[in-house]
């Protein structure tokens, strides 16, 4: 079998079995199932809220389901730097000890004391530098169009005058007629 055959039957089986072996994916977890049933049953959907939901920043990136991805926390406070992972935060339900008791208020790392409450005056002293979900989805984002960037030069570079050809011949195109977009009065 060729390599163009061997492509060609590999885009048909991720075709066929994204068509029709996925599973209906849901937009929200389990939290969210129980508030809109709440809205549900007043007889009104809120979907500000819903939106808002999904699109906020955390400290943890949601996969699907129960399964995310817990992003690392890094604060700087007047005891020095501490460096730990959201995963102690559980979805944003308990507390973390280092240097003081750390909660998540309203997606924000704050300071709490020992009965519990927030210490507002220890909190405006956390520099917080986390690596949130947005910040994880840019760094993501950068590294996969350096990929394709460096992979298209490589591939100017093997084709010399012959022009270019996977990758670079498809996206070369794309490019040319953004910056003609661009170039209009």
């Amino acid at each position: 079998m060729t390599v163009r055959g061997l492509k060609s039957s590999v885009v048909a089986l991720f075709t066929f079995a994204s068509l029709f072996f996925s599973n209906g994916a849901l937009a929200q977890g389990h939290e969210g199932e129980a508030q809109h049933a709440d809205t549900a049953a007043e007889g009104k959907f809120n979907s500000k809220e819903v939106i808002f939901e999904h699109i906020k920043d955390a400290h943890e990136w949601h996969v699907a389901g129960e399964l995310s991805v817990p992003l690392p926390v890094i604060l700087y406070t007047d005891k020095g730097l501490e460096v730990f992972s959201s995963g102690h935060f559980h979805h944003g339900h308990e507390k973390y000890q280092g240097n003081y008791l750390y909660g998540v208020v309203e997606g924000k790392i704050k300071v709490f004391n020992e009965a519990g409450e927030e210490d507002e005056e220890a909190s405006s002293k956390v520099w917080d530098f986390s690596i949130t979900k947005n910040t994880a989805a840019l760094l993501l984002s950068v590294l996969v169009i350096l990929l394709i960037f460096v992979s298209m030069g490589r591939t100017y570079a093997k084709a010399g005058e012959k022009g270019p050809r996977g990758l670079a011949g498809f996206i070369e195109p794309v490019i040319i007629m953004i910056k003609d977009e661009v170039a209009k009065p």
